[in-house]
Formats: structure tokens, C-alpha cells, sequence
């Protein structure tokens, strides 16, 4: 292999026409400024992160529960005591398919207690853990036996009006109560829906709510389905561990562990305290009452010519009755909506037309007229004026049910009210008529009627059925 040999000055000549070459392309090619130093703005470079917020962990006086005679001395206390308590419910979650969820295992309520003294004058809270199905090893077989302890005094707290009970979902935990032990539980508030209605105000509303926390609570565009974690840290500025192992652990055994009471009587302990903070937040919807009258008739139904502010009459024989369209109260006792539901709803009350709430949740104009349908039969209350229903169609609706033999004017049938009843439907259904089939025969007589406002109709003619 041959390899060739520079010497010295061949070198140095190469090395000369190189770096004649370098020159040449700096000369040809514009001269780079240096890069200017970027830096953030003043206003931005001295905010520091956010501290995280601190966690809500409840230190005071609970009382665990896990025989039925201790069980009936605390539901009686809290019944005594007559003030509103926070309330949640834990069961043990077990992700075994093809069996039925376990029934709920611990009540907890959460309670001022005057009777309790503080040093630095804060509330006296009194937490009680209700242990009322736990599980007992059995020595002969080695298996485990469950106990269930729902006391006589348990049961009237549960179904109490009266003494008020405040969590998040709550309408949820009642159902499962329901399911579970066959009690039908009363006088429930659930949270979500007070934070909707103190958080999600009216367009004439300001832009934001003092809270009773310190500082301004930012109001939410929308109505949501809210979780204690979320309205803790609007209302609170502190938030609440949810550990995922405590949540799924064995809610049966017993006793129950000192971190399982601790997250049991937090829960009841923040709800609570919600409920205090929203309770004295103004509410930005009020729903007005409608007035029933006196008027007159010749047996057909009537409507005035102001349709804002205008009423409507039914008239049979002789008999009249004359209602405000504008707005129908809201019946005694409610039925649960689903969130989705009742976040249309919250819309209604905000004064957001059917259409505009349809492209805002980006859903069809008739899945919202559905949900508000569902509203009306559970008892809510509702601006009747602002569904935008014809009122050719409710007259036509009335008419048409009177001519199927369903009276809409005393004497009325002996019906029972109970929340979400669709009681004009019912009464149809029994004659072997379908509001699918009067939709059809109404169509012709209104082209362009769509299900959704029939169905609207029939649920207020219904509200009207139930309230005379």
C-alpha cells in the first residue's frame, strides 16, 4: 500500500487556500446578529407557583357506632338536636361481576353539637359513624355472618323532613338507601345543585359571589356535576385527600380502622361545612308562584292574547280554572334528576331558551325538551312561558286528552301525587292511548308539531292536574 507523502510547504500552501476559502464565504454571506436574550415579562417572572392547597382533615370529637342499642341513642340525639347535618354513606365495593353490589355498610353524620366546648370559639362538630352492616366471624365454621343494625330511631331520622340532611349526591346515596334497606329517606339537600344555583347566576348577575371564606368565588359558566374535592376548593381554598385505597377498602370489617374513621368523618365533617357556606350565599334564581283563579268558559280551552304574561283556562260545565303561565312553583317533594338532567334545568332557570341550551351542551333541541319534560313530572319548578310551546298546541293537547276521557277539571280522578308520576300519561295509558298516537293525529291538524313539545304539554297539563 502506497501512501503519499506531503511535505512541509505543500502543506502549509493547502492550508493558505483554505483558509483564503473561509474568508471568502464570511465576505459573501450578511453579517449574524447575535441573538437577543428573551425574558418573561416582569408581571409574569415574579408570580411563584402556587402553593398547594392544604388538606382538610377532620381532628374533632366522633362518635363510632357499631351495636344497635348505641346506633338508636345517636340517631335519637341527632333527631333532638334538630340541626342540619352532613351525611354520606360507604359501602364495601368488591368488582365481582355477576354479583350485586354490597348494601351500605356505614352511615355518617356529621352534626354542631352545643353541648361540646372549644377553646377558640370555633363550631363544636360532633362526627357519628354508623357501623350498620359489618361482618362477625363465626367460630364453629370459620365463616363470616353479617348484622345488620337499623334501629327504630335510625328510621326516623332517615325519613325525617324536618332534620336536614346535606352531602354531595346525596339524591344517589337515598337511592341506594332505598335499594338496599327499602327506606325511602326525606328532607335531602344535595350540594351540587346549591352550588349550581349560587354559582351559576342569571346574565343580570354580577360576575362573581362573596363567599363566607375570605376572597371572591369565581362563578362557573355552566351548571356541573360537582364533587366535594372541587367545591371545597372553590368555597374552601383547601381540599380533601380522596385516597382510592381507603375509598375501595373493606367497609364490612369490623371494627373499622383508625384511617377509615378518619376518612369517614371527614367526609360528613365537609359537607357540612358546605352546606354552611352555601346557605349563606344568595340564591340567583327564585322561582315565582303561580296564582289559580276564578274565570269562565263554555267547555273549551281558552288562551290570552299576551303570551308573556298570559294564562291559561280550562272550562267544563260551568267550571273554570285560570292559571299564570309565567312560572309554576315547585311541588312539595321532588324526585332525583340525573346531573345531565338537571344541568338543562339549571339552564332553564338561568333564563337560556331551548335552542341556545341545546347548542351550548351540544345535544338535539328535542333531548333537552325530554330532560325538561322529566323536570316537570319530577315537581321541579318552571318557567312555562320560556319552553316557547304554542299555545295552540297546549290548547290542542287539552282538548285532545278531554276527548280521550281524561278529566282535567274537578272532579278530578282519585290519583296519589308522588314525585315523578307522569300522571297525564298514566291516565292515557289506562284507556289503551299512546301519546305516540295522538302525536300523529295532532300532527295534521299542526304541521311541523314536533314530539318534544307535545311532550312538554302533556307534562305541564299534568303539573296542572296534580295542583288544582
Amino acid at each position: 500500500m502506497e501512501v503519499e507523502v506531503v511535505d512541509d510547504g505543500e502543506f502549509a500552501s493547502i492550508e493558505a487556500a483554505c483558509l483564503q476559502a473561509e474568508q471568502n464565504i464570511n465576505r459573501s454571506s450578511p453579517e449574524k446578529k447575535p441573538k437577543r436574550p428573551r425574558f418573561l415579562p416582569g408581571s409574569l417572572a415574579s408570580v411563584p407557583p402556587a402553593p398547594p392547597l392544604p388538606f382538610l382533615i377532620y381532628r374533632g370529637k366522633t362518635t363510632y357506632c357499631r351495636e344497635v342499642a348505641q346506633i338508636d341513642r345517636a340517631a335519637a340525639f341527632l333527631l333532638a338536636i334538630e340541626k342540619p347535618l352532613g351525611f354520606d354513606v360507604e359501602w364495601h365495593v368488591t368488582y365481582e361481576t355477576g354479583k350485586p353490589p354490597r348494601p351500605i355498610a356505614l352511615m355518617q353524620f356529621c352534626v354542631v353539637d352545643p353541648s361540646i366546648y372549644t377553646p377558640d370559639g370555633s363550631p363544636p362538630y360532633h362526627c357519628f359513624l354508623l357501623h350498620i352492616n359489618r361482618k362477625s366471624k363465626n367460630n364453629e365454621n370459620n365463616n363470616f355472618t353479617f348484622t345488620p343494625a337499623l334501629s327504630p330511631r335510625l328510621l326516623e331520622l332517615l325519613t325525617s323532613e324536618t332534620v336536614r340532611k346535606a352531602g354531595i349526591g346525596i339524591h344517589g346515596d337515598s337511592l341506594k338507601v332505598e335499594r338496599d334497606y327499602g327506606i325511602k329517606m326525606k328532607g335531602l339537600i344535595d350540594l351540587s345543585e346549591a352550588a349550581n344555583a349560587r354559582l351559576c347566576p342569571s346574565s343580570s348577575s354580577s360576575s362573581s359571589l362573596p363567599s363566607s371564606t375570605k376572597g371572591v368565588v369565581p362563578v362557573v359558566q355552566a351548571p356541573q356535576k360537582w364533587s366535594m374535592t372541587a367545591l371545597a376548593e372553590n368555597l374552601m381554598r383547601k381540599t380533601v385527600r380522596k385516597s382510592q385505597h381507603i375509598r375501595c377498602s373493606d367497609w364490612e370489617q369490623d371494627p373499622l380502622t383508625a384511617e377509615q374513621q378518619s376518612y369517614a368523618a371527614t367526609d360528613a365533617w365537609v359537607s357540612l361545612q358546605l352546606h354552611e357556606i352555601l346557605s349563606s350565599m344568595p340564591i340567583t334564581w327564585r322561582p315565582a308562584t303561580a296564582t289559580i283563579g276564578e274565570g269562565s268558559g263554555s267547555g273549551r280551552v281558552e288562551s290570552s292574547g299576551a303570551h308573556a304574561h298570559g294564562s291559561f283556562s280550562i272550562s267544563n260545565n260551568g267550571n273554570s280554572i285560570k292559571l299564570k303561565k309565567e312560572c309554576i312553583p315547585a311541588c312539595k317533594e321532588l324526585a332525583a334528576l340525573q346531573p345531565a338532567k338537571f344541568t338543562v334545568l339549571q339552564q332553564h332557570y338561568q333564563g337560556i331558551e331551548v335552542l341556545e341550551i341545546a347548542t351550548q351542551r351540544q345535544i338535539q333541541a328535542s333531548t333537552v325538551q325530554s330532560y325538561l319534560a322529566e323536570a316537570i313530572i319530577a315537581g321541579y319548578a318552571y318557567n312555562w312561558d320560556r319552553l316557547s310551546v304554542a299555545d295552540e298546541v297546549l290548547a290542542l293537547a287539552a282538548v285532545v286528552a278531554e276527548e280521550a276521557g281524561v278529566t282535567l277539571l274537578p272532579p278530578l280522578e282519585a290519583v296519589e301525587y308522588k314525585p315523578s308520576r307522569d300522571i297525564l300519561n298514566e291516565l292515557l295509558e289506562a284507556r289503551n292511548i299512546k301519546i305516540r298516537a295522538l302525536f300523529e293525529e295532532m300532527q295534521i291538524k299542526i304541521p311541523g308539531l314536533g314530539f318534544g313539545d307535545l311532550r312538554l304539554a302533556f307534562a305541564h297539563l299534568g303539573r296542572v292536574h296534580q295542583n288544582l
